[in-house]
């Protein structure tokens, strides 16, 4: 009898929220954000992170070594030379870093576009642009939240953790205007 109200129960469900294709949907938006079996998103994704934590750190620590700067009271470069010699060094070092970690970010994301665009590479990679897009906008917003919450920690400006964003938002923008437009295109032409 408890099994027959377990059965009673989910069919109501079902039918409820549409039927069996609300399960369907579900499963298939699991499949398409798994990266099970995609080694090529999952190491991509892995570069992108370290690269962004690391290009986080740096930003943070250098934005430390210019509040030890303005304790000076005085935006003279060659007062904070003659003060923190080694401290300015470093200064300059990091952001020679963060500019090539930059760099860095916007080779990786226009490799991945590159790839998505050509067939061949696309197939050859196993990448599927729904799931790389829906895969890289959860990665996005979740650096973002990040970068969010270490601003609000660190009392550090939001712009410049989250500046190496930028170049990743526009070219996910990019891919997802042509695969709209692509998705477009194939309905018109199935309308013909």
């Amino acid at each position: 009898m408890v099994k027959y109200n377990y059965i009673v129960k989910t069919i109501i469900l079902y039918k409820y929220k549409g039927g069996s294709s609300v399960k369907y949907k579900l499963h298939k938006f699991k499949n398409i954000i798994s990266l099970k079996e995609n080694s090529f998103l999952k190491l991509y994704l892995l570069i992108l992170f370290m690269l962004n934590f690391t290009y986080i750190c740096l930003v943070l620590y250098n934005f430390k070594l210019k509040k030890l700067f303005s304790s000076l009271g005085s935006n003279s470069l060659f007062l904070i030379k003659e003060t923190y010699p080694l401290e300015f060094i470093k200064s300059i070092n990091i952001s020679k870093i963060n500019d090539i970690i930059y760099c860095l970010i916007i080779g990786i994301n226009l490799f991945c576009l590159i790839i998505l665009i050509n067939k061949k590479l696309s197939t050859k990679f196993n990448i599927n642009t729904k799931q790389f897009l829906i895969t890289h906008y959860i990665y996005l917003l979740f650096i973002f939240l990040a970068n969010y919450i270490f601003s609000i920690i660190f009392s550090a400006p939001i712009g410049n953790l989250t500046a190496q964003l930028f170049p990743a938002c526009i070219i996910t923008l990019a891919v997802s205007i042509c695969y709209i437009l692509k998705i477009l295109y194939k309905k018109i032409q199935q309308l013909d």
